[in-house]
């Protein structure tokens, strides 16, 4: 199984949140992915988590993320 530097997984998950592209999020997620939003809102499973983005890209279409910096450190 092949490692990928845990920076590189979020800066696909943020290069598919800004393209608002649902199937390639849902590449990235477990089938048991969990989503925790900053209201501590929680919502589990895959199939929930990429329903919720096609809600919250529905709502706000020219939503971006932009990040000055990315870290990463051991698996995090």
């Amino acid at each position: 199984m092949e490692l990928i530097d845990p920076k590189q997984i979020a800066l696909r998950f943020n290069e598919y949140i800004n393209n608002q592209d649902t199937d390639g999020l849902a590449t990235l997620m477990t089938d048991d992915h969990t989503f925790i939003d900053s209201a501590e809102s929680v919502v589990r499973g895959k199939a929930s988590c990429v329903e919720a983005w096609r809600g919250f890209f529905s709502q706000f279409p020219d939503y971006k993320n932009i990040f000055t910096t990315v870290t990463s450190k051991g698996d995090m």
